[in-house]
This record gives structure tokens, sequence and C-alpha cells, in this order.
């Protein structure tokens, strides 16, 4: 279906020019996150990582503040770092929108290749 044939409601929502979404459709709601991230493409493991920050997460994604962009549709190495305890989390995530905020920072929104167990997510509560 090209962009002239879809619903304008369709044409016109966040989700379908690849912004930020306003509306929470998601199967696992995100929940305020605590800790750090870096970001690096996966095809790049050499590369340093990007730092970011986590804004929120759940068992199916994140939501992370950096200062340098990734494309969408990226597949991304994302290292987290809780902000207390031990032992970091690595998984893949494709880079589902990026948005500008006001200020001009960057927030990615993106979904986990494979899922955070529960355990994992609680590291980052």
């Amino acid at each position: 279906m090209t962009t002239a044939t879809m619903p304008e409601a369709t044409r016109s929502t966040p989700a379908a020019l690849g912004a930020a979404p306003t509306e929470n459709r998601r199967a696992f709601p995100r929940r305020k996150g605590k800790g750090t991230a870096s970001c690096r493409p996966s095809k790049g493991i050499t590369v340093a990582g990007v730092p970011a920050t986590i804004m929120d997460i759940s068992h199916g994604g994140i939501r992370l503040a950096i200062r340098d962009p990734f494309p969408v549709g990226e597949w991304l190495e994302v290292e987290l770092t809780p902000m207390f305890g031990h032992g970091t989390v690595t998984r893949t995530a494709e880079v589902r929108w990026v948005h500008t905020t006001a200020d001009g920072k960057t927030q990615l929104g993106c979904a986990w290749r494979h899922r955070l167990n529960f355990e994992e997510l609680q590291k980052f509560l």
C-alpha cells in the first residue's frame, strides 16, 4: 500500500512517519528505567559505543536519550549498566523510531530481538 492509498489517519500517525508514537500500544508497557547504556551498530562490534541514558524499559524494548542518533531500522548492540548492583546486560535491538525533543535532545525507541527476562528487567527499574 503506498502512502497515497493509505487512509488519512494512518498516513498522519507518528508511527507511520517514523516518529515517537503518541499512544501506548505495546504488549509490554514500559516503566521508568534507571541506569545507563552504550549503543553501537550490531555489525560494527569493534566500534566504540555511544553513551545513552535509559528513559524507560520493558521486556520488549527500551527508550533511550542519546547524543548521536541511529537511523530507523538500524540493529544495535545495547549494553545496559544498572544504576545499582552489578552486572551488565547486552541485547540486540532494532531502532523503531527517532525523536528530537523541543530542547534538542534525541530519543530512540528500540525493540529487543530477544525479550528481557524478569530478573534482567528488575535490574533497571
